[in-house]
């Protein structure tokens, strides 16, 4: 509200001047404002410094108070301080060790440069023999197909006999490989490298549309038997007992690489083995001494696996690896000891004939007789949660019987 004085009062010193209403047509008068009068002359202040907005839209004016844009510019700031980094006091930035290795394989906690990745890569020599290997074994995943990578179509050698830690990114020429006694992974896989490759051809020549001779056969077994005997003793296997020594990973390398080994020798002579209708004895007895050998050795080798794979034995971690690719293995040594049961029963004396020929078979019709119940015992106990386990099953179960039936 306004105060004022007028001149000449007759109010005594000290005491508060007043007037009355109707003195305020007087000339002679001064005015004072109080504190409600000052606030509210500040905020008209205020009010013409911070205008908002208007805007037309559809011929439709809308007002915007500058109060709005304030609380937006808020938001951003605020987002602003979140998104920026923050330097950290020294003593909290702490990051772990690097790693030995090269950062592309072991990982890295900051970003590489171009150069810095090309630098952590192996040589391109080492990289193409190592990318040849894998898929070569990849190739022969698919049994029953033609192959689509042979020999003719890489240059590569193959990969040196090397550990990690005998190379790093600054290395531009690779050291000499280790003895090919050390088995080292890149070991491992060259020794199973040979025998893919052996297999390989094999495989081609059972899909070929042309007739293959015993000649081509025979060549192809001597490549065979001249990886396995390149193979070194540590990762030979010759019975099951060599599958019992060892770490758990040479254990299972060892049977990867005796299992190949013998698939391929099923394949190889299985088109071979035949009985002359006519002579009643194998036109080709190495071949017929061949697959039964090595059938007998897959179904031993099934039955020791098999054992050391339940819960609470050393392979039980890694029992996995035996995939479902290696039942048509089986079933095929299956079939064959069961095809060669039949012909002994059918054929009085055709072991005898071939005794006398100088061919014998490792094991003796009854040992056979029980790796088969062994192996059908296997399939039996897989079929609930197995539909290839239960087919074998089934199958086996036949020849079996049909075996028994004639003997």
């Amino acid at each position: 509200m306004f105060t004022h004085r007028a001149a000449g009062s007759t109010n005594k010193p000290g005491a508060p001047q007043t007037q009355s209403s109707d003195d305020t047509s007087s000339p002679n008068f001064e005015l004072t404002t109080t504190d409600d009068q000052w606030t509210e002359i500040t905020g008209v202040k205020n009010a013409t410094e911070s205008l908002g907005m208007i805007n037309i839209k559809d011929n439709q004016p809308s007002y915007v108070e500058s109060s709005h844009w304030t609380a937006i510019l808020d938001n951003i700031a605020c987002l602003k301080d979140c998104l920026d980094p923050k330097d950290e006091p020294a003593e909290k930035q702490q990051f772990p060790p690097k790693p030995p290795g090269p950062d592309l394989l072991v990982g890295s906690i900051r970003g590489a440069t171009r150069t810095e990745i090309l630098a952590s890569l192996p040589s391109r020599n080492r990289v193409d023999r190592l990318v040849e290997a894998y898929f070569s074994e990849l190739d022969m995943g698919a049994i029953g197909l033609p192959r689509m990578l042979k020999e003719e179509m890489y240059d590569t050698t193959k990969a040196s006999n090397l550990e990690d830690v005998d190379f790093d990114q600054n290395v531009k020429v690779l050291p000499p490989p280790r003895p090919a006694s050390e088995l080292t992974p890149i070991g491992f896989h060259n020794i199973k490298g040979l025998f893919s490759s052996v297999f390989g051809r094999i495989v081609d020549q059972a899909s070929s549309t042309k007739a293959v001779s015993y000649d081509e056969i025979m060549k192809l077994d001597k490549m065979l038997h001249e990886a396995h005997q390149k193979t070194p003793e540590e990762m030979r296997v010759i019975g099951p007992e060599d599958l019992q020594t060892g770490t758990i990973t040479s254990r299972n390398r060892k049977f990867t690489c005796a299992l190949t080994y013998q698939k391929a020798c099923c394949f190889l002579h299985r088109r071979f083995f035949i009985l002359s209708k006519s002579t009643s004895t194998y036109p080709y007895p190495y071949s017929m001494k061949s697959c039964v050998d090595a059938a007998s050795d897959m179904i031993k080798v099934q039955i020791y696996m098999h054992g050391q794979q339940k819960p609470g034995m050393p392979l039980y971690t890694s029992r996995w690896k035996t995939s479902s690719l290696m039942t048509q293995d089986y079933l095929l040594a299956d079939m064959l000891l069961c095809l060669y049961l039949g012909h002994c029963v059918s054929v009085p004396g055709l072991e005898e004939k071939n005794a006398k020929m100088g061919i014998r078979v490792k094991s003796s019709r009854e040992e056979m007789l029980r790796i088969l119940d062994g192996s059908l015992e296997i399939w039996e106990e897989a079929s609930p949660h197995s539909t290839e386990a239960a087919k074998a099953a089934t199958a086996l179960k036949q020849m079996l019987k049909k075996v028994r039936a004639i003997g």
